[in-house]
């Protein structure tokens, strides 16, 4: 929960007057700005592993994330939440119109390909897909040591649990 950015997207940070959004854009921003390479003491084989798991997770769990919120019973709370928080120009259309906002998010989770699956067939693959990435963790970090995907699997996690304990839908339940 929160405010949205100035382009309504989530997470995002605020740094010295500057705004940067998406949590792949956070990470390489404060990588850069504090010039840190948090995938230094990675080996080729295990960068190309991180840019698999961010990609499943970017293109995969991320649409799945997306399913839950916005073709469930509860959507229009939701849309209500989102109507509250987001940036100005967009509040009307989430708090008057919450259909068809989320009618625009089901077009895009059909233009995926997500949303011509079942409820059901999603979950499972989010069943699916977290139980893979905890089996290839090496304890809390993805490579037994922190890195870059690191940052991204955690965000990931955490707007799955929070779509789950969000009381808009509670149909993920893998703790």
């Amino acid at each position: 929960n929160g405010p949205l950015s100035k382009k309504g997207k989530k997470p995002w940070i605020y740094y010295n007057g500057e705004q940067i959004d998406d949590s792949q854009k956070c990470i390489e921003y404060l990588a850069k700005k504090f010039k840190v390479d948090l995938d230094a003491d990675l080996t080729t084989k295990q960068k190309a592993e991180s840019l698999i798991v961010l990609r499943t997770l970017e293109h995969s769990t991320y649409f799945q994330n997306l399913s839950y919120r916005w073709d469930s019973e509860r959507t229009h709370e939701y849309a209500a939440h989102l109507g509250e928080n987001t940036v100005w120009f967009l509040k009307p259309m989430f708090i008057f119109f919450p259909t068809f906002m989320a009618s625009l998010q089901k077009d895009r989770l059909l233009g995926h390909g997500i949303g011509h699956f079942s409820k059901e067939d999603i979950l499972k693959m989010s069943k699916e897909d977290v139980t893979a990435l905890m089996s290839l963790m090496e304890g809390p970090f993805f490579h037994g040591q922190f890195s870059a995907i690191d940052c991204s699997i955690y965000a990931a996690l955490h707007c799955m649990f929070e779509t789950m304990e969000n009381p808009a839908d509670r149909n993920l339940e893998i703790r």
